[in-house]
C-alpha cells in the first residue's frame, strides 16, 4: 500500500471514530437516596445491569431489557421508605449526554416477580428547561442527581421504581432505565390506574428524530401516562446547572 493511501485510510478511520456514537462512555446509577438516606446499590435494592450501555434503542423499542436494563441481577434488599419521600438518583460521572427526557415510574411489585408484568404509573418527568433547547438531562452530565417525589397518598406496599434517561442525541435514540425495589410505608389508599408496562409502553414515533429542532417543553409531547397528580417536579435553575462543566450531547 502506498504511503498516501495509508494516510488517507487512517484519516478516514479517525473521522469515523470521531463521529460514531460513544459505546463505552455512557453511565449507570451509582447511588440512590431514599427520603434522606443513601442506600447501597451493590448489594442493595438496585437491579444492576451488566454494563453501562443502553437497555434498548428506538430501533429495538420492544426489547425485553427495556424494563430494567440488560443482564440485571435481581436484588434481595427491600428498604423501607415513607410515601411522599423524595428520591435522588446519582448517575455516574461518565454520563456524557444532554438531549432527551427523564422519566420516573412506580408500580406494585412483589420481590422475585417479573418486572415486565408491573403496571407502572408515572410520578415524574423532566424535559426542556428553557426556550433554547436545553434539557433537564444536562444536570446529569453536570454531575447533579435527578430527583423525584413519591405520591404522599400512595397505598403502602412493595413497589418497583423505574427511573430512566432517554438519550435522543444519538441515532437511534437510546433508553437507560434503572430499577429499584422498595417497601412504601404510610396510611394512604391511592392505587393509580393510569398505567403502562415495559416493553410495550413506547412507540418509535413518540420520540423525535431531530432532537435539535425541539426548543421548548411545548415542542415535546411525552409518551403516556401523564404524571400522577398532573405536574412534574420543577427542574433545577439554569444558573445551578451551569455551575459545573457539562459533557457532550
Amino acid at each position: 500500500m502506498k504511503a498516501g493511501s495509508s494516510i488517507a485510510t487512517a484519516a478516514v478511520a479517525s473521522v469515523l471514530l470521531l463521529f460514531s456514537p460513544a459505546v463505552s462512555a455512557h453511565g449507570f446509577v451509582e447511588s440512590i437516596n431514599l427520603g434522606g438516606k443513601t442506600v447501597a446499590t451493590t448489594p442493595g435494592p438496585y437491579f444492576k445491569p451488566d454494563g453501562n450501555g443502553p437497555a434498548a434503542t428506538i430501533s429495538s423499542i420492544n426489547d425485553a431489557s427495556l424494563v430494567c436494563g440488560k443482564g440485571t441481577v435481581t436484588p434481595t434488599d427491600m428498604p423501607e421508605v415513607a410515601a411522599g419521600a423524595k428520591i435522588d438518583f446519582q448517575w455516574s460521572k461518565s454520563w456524557p449526554h444532554q438531549k432527551g427526557p427523564i422519566f420516573t415510574y412506580m408500580g406494585s411489585f412483589e420481590p422475585g416477580s417479573d418486572p415486565s408484568s408491573v403496571k407502572f404509573f408515572k410520578i415524574d418527568e423532566q424535559t426542556l428547561i428553557d426556550d433554547k433547547g436545553t434539557w433537564a438531562q444536562s444536570k446529569v452530565a453536570a454531575g447533579s442527581p435527578v430527583s423525584a417525589t413519591m405520591p404522599a397518598d400512595l397505598k403502602p406496599g412493595n413497589y418497583l421504581i423505574r427511573h430512566e434517561l432517554v438519550n435522543l442525541g444519538s441515532i437511534p435514540g437510546e433508553f437507560y432505565p434503572a430499577c429499584i425495589q422498595v417497601k412504601v410505608t404510610g396510611s394512604g389508599s391511592n392505587v393509580p390506574s393510569d398505567t403502562v408496562s415495559f416493553p410495550g409502553a413506547y412507540k418509535a414515533d413518540q420520540f423525535p428524530q431531530d432532537v435539535y429542532s425541539i426548543k421548548t417543553a411545548a415542542d415535546f409531547k411525552s409518551p403516556p401516562p401523564a404524571v400522577l397528580g398532573g405536574a412534574a417536579a420543577p427542574p433545577p435553575s439554569r444558573r445551578n446547572m451551569l455551575s459545573r462543566p457539562m459533557g457532550n450531547a
